[in-house]
């Protein structure tokens, strides 16, 4: 997967026209993904864990009190 791709092409929410870009700036950050939430690849279809590997890219998405509410794996 290139760093730059269209937002649109992985269901994102933004315009097909809006580009989506990735910096990797080798900051990490570890998250606690809650047992029983889901996580969709960037089509909707339901993941395991065991499908996430080095150097896979994925959506965190946390509400306002910093707690994950959904992870998207995007291959």
């Amino acid at each position: 997967m290139a760093p730059a791709m269209e937002a649109g092409e992985f269901g994102g929410q933004t315009g097909a026209s809006e580009r989506t870009e990735l910096e990797y700036t080798g900051e990490s950050k570890s998250v606690v993904i809650p047992g029983g939430l889901k996580i969709t690849g960037a089509s909707g279809e339901e993941k395991q864990l065991t499908d996430i590997q080095k150097g896979s890219i994925l959506g965190v998405f946390v509400n306002e009190n910093e707690q994950v509410t959904e992870v998207v794996l995007y291959e």
